[in-house]
């Protein structure tokens, strides 16, 4: 999970070859354990340092400090489970400090215990109910989740704590509302996020790059291009295709590579008939991003098979599925389309399973299922498959 809580300013301690005479003494750790730039190579030093620390000998506060920003610095590793050893460990040491038990569920996350993760993230919550970030942290394990109804119920209250001054929760709020196809509610929002971005500067001071201007202007430009890519999805879905294009245009002037805004701007000269302009801007979109455009590569694909270049369009439905780091069943539906039109009716199978399996309203699919069963002799299964889309609203499937 994102914005791990307090990452000091330095992850990674320092740490010189110890002596073996004073590898006991925490007064001496203590002094030598320095916050330093990142030096990834040291922090194995330090972790076998702590554990010969007496514990007698250091306040507990103070050495739940130093455990906690081992757990950070392994977790800037991806070590995950050794950063929940050691923020377990601060964590006994002070029980009541609230972004330790938010870190640890980030750890958690990232492993995939979610239970765990939910938990500690309520118990953060718990010890410090007025802490508007835990509950935008909370919102944002629910949102991975998919669970929609208890993310928007804690950005709601995130934004009632601290209403002006922070963009990112009204940016929370508006994916979700467009997650719930409320896309009036997600305009209102994401507008309202790009007004606190631009009225409360100060939410960059924080940058650390914040004297270097390059390095500011560059975390501006990602963050505003972010905004206007938003607004332009849900402007799409409300059909102001003119509004959108403004905004990825907007997007394309702060960043000439950004490779989604090409994309988008593809799909809207698809949705508008200018099919020229549409492949145009998918080629654009995979030349700046070729290994994560798996949405330009699906497009393309599709208007390849219609325009009857197969052979070009099965070479994109593979590249989108191979790079997409989720599930396209839209995706794996075309490209059993190719497969029922060569015959492949064992391939065309298999993707249609997996589209079915991600996208249960999916009438089309059952169809196109009903088809390749058809035609490998399971016909009880292709009645099944042409019942269901039928019943689905798919009418050419009801005369089957």
């Amino acid at each position: 999970m994102k914005n791990t809580i307090l990452i000091s300013m330095a992850l990674i301690i320092f740490c010189p070859v110890f002596s073996q005479s004073k590898e006991h003494d925490y007064a001496y750790w203590d002094s030598k354990c320095i916050y330093a730039k990142v030096i990834k190579n040291q922090i194995y030093v330090c972790s076998k340092a702590v554990e010969t620390w007496d514990i007698s000998k250091a306040p507990a506060s103070h050495l739940s400090g130093h455990y906690q920003i081992l757990g950070e610095a392994h977790n800037a590793l991806r070590e995950y489970h050794a950063a929940i050893k050691y923020y377990t460990k601060a964590i006994e040491l002070n029980k009541n400090h609230s972004p330790l038990y938010n870190n640890r569920a980030n750890s958690y996350a990232d492993i995939g215990d979610y239970a765990n993760a939910l938990k500690d993230l309520t118990s953060a919550i718990r010890i410090s109910p007025k802490f508007f970030f835990l509950y935008e942290n909370r919102c944002q394990f629910f949102t991975n989740r998919k669970d929609y109804v208890n993310a928007l119920k804690d950005c709601n209250y995130a934004i009632k704590l601290k209403p002006k001054g922070t963009y990112t929760n009204y940016k929370r709020r508006s994916e979700l509302y467009f997650e719930m196809k409320e896309y009036d509610k997600a305009l209102k929002d994401v507008d309202t996020a790009i007004y606190q971005f631009h009225r409360h500067g100060s939410v960059l001071k924080t940058i650390k790059e914040k004297d270097e201007n390059e390095s500011y202007k560059q975390a501006k430009a990602t963050r505003i291009k972010f905004l206007y890519a938003l607004r332009a999805e849900i402007n799409v879905e409300k059909k102001e295709y003119m509004e959108a294009l403004k905004d990825l245009n907007g997007a394309l002037k702060v960043d000439p590579n950004y490779s989604f805004a090409y994309y988008l701007r593809g799909k809207i000269c698809a949705l508008t008939g200018k099919n020229d302009f549409a492949l145009k801007n998918y080629n654009a979109a995979i030349k700046t991003s070729p290994k994560t455009a798996s949405d330009a590569y699906a497009a393309r694909g599709f208007h390849y098979y219609k325009t009857g270049k197969y052979s070009l369009a099965i070479k994109d439905y593979n590249k989108a599925l191979k790079f997409s780091s989720t599930p396209m069943p839209d995706t794996n539906y075309h490209r059993a389309l190719y497969y029922l039109r060569v015959k492949k009716y064992k391939k065309a199978l298999n993707d249609l399973n997996k589209a079915i399996n991600e996208k249960s309203l999916f009438p089309e699919a059952y169809f196109a299922r009903g088809k390749a069963y058809e035609k490998l002799n399971d016909i009880e299964f292709a009645k099944y498959d042409y019942q269901t889309a039928c019943e689905g609203g798919l009418k050419k499937a009801c005369s089957k």
